[in-house]
């Protein structure tokens, strides 16, 4: 049973909180909360979660999708008509199935004086995009948030604003760029505190807490209601971009700002459909999607905290999702 899965995971230290919500067919069918946010406190009621990389499909991959969709950007373009100091022959599908042939990961916070500053942020996204690729665009898969930082220099330049700004008209009810209310992550030793209310993630955190890459925060049936409006666009065909985008893969497992499932290894589990979608965030945060049996399911952990090092959450990822299809299937709400 799901319940009990995350209750034990809390017992054995595999994270101290979670959130899970579970919709069918667009309405609320499971919600379970538990844990703690210090020893001896219970997560309260409005607590939410550093959403970490749920910010990729959240936001920097529908500001894509909409600039295909108003003509003004093809996925198969090549990117250095619109920014220059681009590496040559890299595409926006490229940047969005992780196979652009950025690195994974940089420090670019250590190059920055003033972390949260507009020059900081600004000296990221020109770090980012002008990084050296590791291979040629297209060619091979790396999950990179070098990758996603250089979509949000793109984005910014086309839009003339901050993406939070180009943002306001997303489905993000709910969600927001930090919190008080979040649960914490890490005892970071950079910033030499307890992480609480302001994003894990460093290169994000040096740029102000807004990016594509990581910054948005919320709970698990806000993440779900957002998910499910991406789910209803898809199902009515109204936007071809988020058509092609949920079934084009790139040169790895993921799509055109989502992730598809790999096989057995998926997050997802054994049970999820091949044609599902979904995304993880470092911090402990997924969500996946079944398009055809309109199935959202989010999962919300702050398994960072204290500590980076434990990854058991790759465990109780896919166990958790039997759980919940087997679930609905007990109750007759998995219909395939």
């Amino acid at each position: 049973m799901p319940a009990e899965l995350l209750e034990r995971a809390v017992r054995d230290g595999v994270t101290p909180s979670y959130d899970l919500a579970v919709l069918v067919g667009g309405e609320p069918t499971l919600a379970l909360r538990g844990g703690w946010i210090e020893p001896g406190v219970p997560v309260p009621g409005d607590a939410v979660w550093d959403l970490a990389s749920l910010t990729k499909p959240l936001v920097g991959a529908p500001l894509a999708w909409r600039l295909v969709d108003e003509g003004l950007l093809g996925f198969d373009e090549e990117l250095r008509r619109i920014l220059p100091d681009l590496s040559e022959g890299v595409t926006l599908a490229h940047l969005l199935s992780h196979s652009a042939g950025y690195p994974a990961w940089r420090p670019l916070y250590e190059q920055v004086d003033e972390p949260g500053s507009s020059t900081a942020r600004e000296l990221i996204l020109e770090l980012a995009r002008t990084c050296p690729l590791e291979s040629e665009p297209g060619i091979r898969h790396a999950y990179s948030d070098l990758g996603f930082l250089a979509l949000c220099a793109l984005l910014e330049h086309l839009g003339g604003a901050r993406v939070d700004v180009l943002a306001r008209d997303l489905p993000l009810d709910g969600l927001t760029w930090g919190s008080p209310r979040a649960v914490p992550t890490e005892d970071c030793p950079v910033r030499g505190r307890v992480v609480r209310g302001e994003v894990h993630d460093l290169n994000c955190w040096a740029m102000g807490g807004v990016s594509t890459h990581a910054g948005l925060f919320g709970d698990a049936r806000s993440v779900a209601m957002a998910a499910q409006a991406h789910l209803q666009r898809f199902r009515s065909g109204r936007s071809r971009a988020l058509r092609e985008a949920w079934t084009r893969r790139g040169a790895g497992s993921h799509l055109l700002g989502w992730d598809g499932r790999s096989g057995e290894n998926s997050s997802s589990g054994a049970l999820f459909p091949p044609e599902s979608v979904g995304h993880l965030g470092f911090t402990g945060t997924s969500v996946w999607l079944a398009p055809r049996e309109e199935v959202v399911v989010v999962l919300l952990t702050n398994r960072v905290h204290p500590s980076v090092e434990d990854v058991r959450i790759r465990q109780l990822r896919p166990a958790l999702h039997d759980a919940v299809v087997g679930w609905l299937r007990r109750r007759g709400r998995w219909v395939r």
